[in-house]
């Protein structure tokens, strides 16, 4: 994502008390940082909100735990005015095989894929580059530089803003082409499976 935080919207009007009564909804934040995460109710009874989360770091999941997490967790408890019902759970991951960081604005500066944090493969595949960002005067993106490294060195790469990337046409010239990438598994030099930056066929 381009920016710091993201957005969902969750809806649990399909619950129902088998008795008719009514019910009240409340949504908690279980993990993460409460004074961050923003929770919007979208209507009076709070049946559907709007959630606002911030990109967090790796942290402890309770204050003076050496256990940390990567994960921000939400539940759902539902009260017919008697009783209220065990938690419906919403959770986001964030990679902890990355370190981002973002300006006074919100807008993504840099993406470092590079660290060697284990994070499960179906979840996230690894990858061996760091991206910048550039922007121009009002703040649109204009695309981002990508420094790929290997064990032969690093070489560097530029995308415009629809991840497209930019390629002389001809290397006597200064003509820029853009063309299409893929990115496929492969194992590196350390049998690692990453991800691959391969040229498509336009």
């Amino acid at each position: 994502s381009a920016s710091s935080v993201l957005h969902f919207t969750l809806d649990a009007g399909s619950s129902i008390d088998p008795s008719g009564k009514p019910l009240t909804f409340r949504w908690v934040v279980l993990r993460g940082d409460q004074e961050c995460i923003l929770v919007e109710k979208q209507d009076e009874n709070g049946t559907i909100v709007r959630l606002s989360i911030p990109w967090h770091e790796r942290f402890p999941v309770e204050t003076g735990s050496q256990l940390d997490s990567n994960r921000v967790d939400l539940g759902l408890f539902v009260g017919n005015g008697d009783h209220w019902s065990a938690p419906a759970f919403f959770s986001v991951y964030f990679p902890d095989n990355q370190k981002r960081v973002y300006d006074e604005h919100d807008r993504v500066l840099s993406v470092d894929y590079t660290l060697d944090d284990y994070v499960d493969p179906l979840i996230e595949t690894p990858r061996d580059w760091i991206d910048k960002y550039r922007y121009d005067a009002n703040g649109s993106l204009l695309g981002w530089d990508r420094t790929i490294r290997s064990d032969k060195g690093s070489e560097s790469h530029k995308f415009d803003s629809s991840g497209r990337l930019l390629v002389k046409t001809d290397e006597n010239s200064s003509t820029v082409g853009r063309v299409s990438v893929r990115y496929m598994p492969a194992r590196d030099s350390r049998n690692k499976v990453i991800l691959k930056q391969v040229q498509a066929n336009n």
